[in-house]
């Protein structure tokens, strides 16, 4: 049986999932509330859902969104921080005690499976926001999946555009809110919030002048956004994606930074408790919105949230090449700086953005890993994953209309969440290559080898700025190419030496968005078969500038 003691929706829709997950293994639970009925004496095991605030027994010290799970004569109780925790509590039940796993976006059951013994055993998060960002996917149905993938890995927040959230907001609400996510707005919506009002601005950086005349109007936009979605609670809005001048450095990110100062206070005027937060960020490769200058002073009412585009995920953070020793010199100093301030810092990061990484799309379980002891010991509040869709190219191939980004993306977007809450390197591996069958463990090493070869690309994506590798047909400068082939080749003939077996026929019925039709081992071989094609065919295109 079930005994829960708050009516929230999130408390109720945790009961719900305990529920039907047991359900799904012909195991039928009574449900009783212990605010209003009863509980009747009887033999059927009872797991209790309670706040921490409630457990009499053994006290635990549990951070923002942790939780435990402990037994007690035969009962077993999962207790959380919040209402959150305590649906993050019944999912880690079910994977420990019902064998589901929540690798990809269709839940599976281990079958035989061993529970395991309930043993006292406290789950904190490392990082107190960790979500997912969304700017351009318009597709409610896959993220609705998402919605539910994050909760299922302890994942608290998602962040979108005002523009995609003005389009599919609607389908999403009651999905965010029963799950209690965190949602942020913002990103490059100021157009958006301008609406009509955007062509009486000169350029971009007007509207955060002094003089200017539209930030009234888009304050009043954004309040009345948030008074009619209770479930933001942080806004985010960032300069369009253009790089500042150094001459107008200077004045444009104190300004920047009094507008969103006058945002939060203006929220908090009326009366909505929504968090404020500005961007650090190397638009258009200009260091000057990403490195501060010396003589600004940051803000102590907003948070930062920082953007380092551009970076070679082959290497550390703390690698000493001199664009990432820069990017990382600025991370400490805003991180330093908010510390004077009393406000948090959070990364955004690439892991899952098809347009930095490209369709030469790289594992990055190690990197992720390593990633994360780095922003854990800086004492970063938290990191969010960007996930965006491949870049179709005028000129669309069959190709780009059937790659399966949609599954290949979330190889980094189930590292990124388990590592966020400290999970350990080995159990996430064991979760995630178990699905591939008896083929698991040369997987399992063939990825990470491929990880180490392929993610190197990206250190291309600043000298070529703003062209790509897979984009030769953008570049004018010649004097890399014949080191950018002998690279893609050396790619190739690592990929041919572990050929994978792959049935041809799947090929015709296989689309970029029907992997659940597919098992994970043919789903693996999909991405990696448009890799070699990918690969070939920018090498080829490449060997055509010698």
């Amino acid at each position: 049986m079930i005994i829960y003691f708050s009516n929230h929706k999130t408390v109720l829709f945790a009961v719900e999932e305990l529920r039907r997950l047991h359900m799904q293994c012909n195991i039928n639970l009574s449900i009783y509330s212990s605010t209003k009925i009863e509980i009747p004496i009887s033999s059927e095991r009872r797991i209790y859902l309670m706040l921490e605030k409630d457990f009499q027994l053994e006290k635990q010290t549990l951070a923002t969104d942790g939780f435990f799970i402990t037994q007690a004569n035969g009962d077993v109780y999962i207790v959380g921080e919040s209402e959150r925790a305590i649906l993050y509590g019944v999912y880690h039940y079910a994977e420990n005690q019902l064998g589901y796993r929540f690798v990809g976006l269709k839940e599976t059951l281990q079958e035989p499976f061993t529970p395991e013994k309930i043993q006292m055993k406290v789950s904190n998060p490392i990082l107190r926001r960790r979500g997912t960002i969304l700017e351009t996917i318009r597709d409610p149905q896959y993220v609705t999946q998402l919605i539910d993938w994050g909760a299922k890995n302890g994942l608290n927040e998602f962040f979108f555009t005002f523009f995609l959230w003005n389009e599919i907001g609607s389908y999403l609400y009651r999905e965010l809110e029963k799950r209690n996510y965190n949602v942020t707005l913002g990103g490059h919506s100021l157009s958006f919030l301008l609406g009509e009002k955007v062509n009486e601005l000169e350029e971009g950086a007007a509207f955060f002048s002094k003089e200017s005349q539209h930030q009234e109007y888009v304050i009043q936009r954004i309040l009345v956004i948030c008074q009619e979605n209770p479930i933001v609670r942080r806004i985010s809005l960032w300069p369009e994606d253009v790089g500042i001048t150094e001459k107008d450095y200077a004045i444009f990110m104190p300004n920047y930074i009094s507008f969103v100062e006058e945002l939060k206070e203006r929220l908090s005027a009326n009366h909505l408790d929504v968090e404020v937060e500005h961007i650090v960020y190397n638009a258009g490769l200009e260091w000057n919105m990403l490195e501060r200058n010396p003589n600004m002073q940051p803000s102590s009412r907003v948070d930062v949230l920082y953007a380092f585009w551009g970076r070679n995920y082959g290497e550390s953070l703390l690698n000493q090449e001199e664009n990432q020793l820069r990017a990382y010199q600025a991370l400490k100093d805003w991180k330093q700086q908010v510390e004077y301030k009393h406000t948090s810092l959070t990364v955004l990061e690439y892991y899952s953005d098809h347009f930095m990484l490209s369709e030469l799309f790289p594992p990055l379980m190690q990197r992720i890993k390593k990633d994360m002891k780095v922003y854990q010991s800086l004492g970063v509040e938290g990191v969010l994953n960007l996930i965006v869709p491949v870049h179709r190219k005028q000129a669309e191939s069959e190709l780009d209309g059937r790659y399966p980004w949609k599954w290949v993306q979330m190889m980094n977007h189930y590292f990124y969440a388990g590592f966020s809450w400290g999970k350990d390197f080995n159990l996430l591996c064991d979760q995630f290559f178990q699905l591939f069958g008896e083929h698991a463990n040369s997987y399992r090493e063939f990825l990470q080898q491929l990880e180490v070869k392929l993610a190197n690309h990206t250190s291309y994506n600043i000298p070529l700025f703003p062209a790509r590798i897979i984009d030769p047909e953008k570049v004018t400068d010649l004097s890399v190419v014949s080191e950018i082939v002998s690279y893609l080749d050396h790619l190739l003939a690592f990929m041919a030496e572990h050929s994978m077996r792959l049935n041809p026929s799947l090929l015709t019925i296989q689309q970029d968005d029907n992997y659940s039709s597919f098992n994970e081992e043919e789903n693996l071989l999909f991405y990696l078969h448009y890799l070699k094609l990918t690969l070939e065919s920018v090498r080829d295109k490449w060997r055509e500038k010698q």
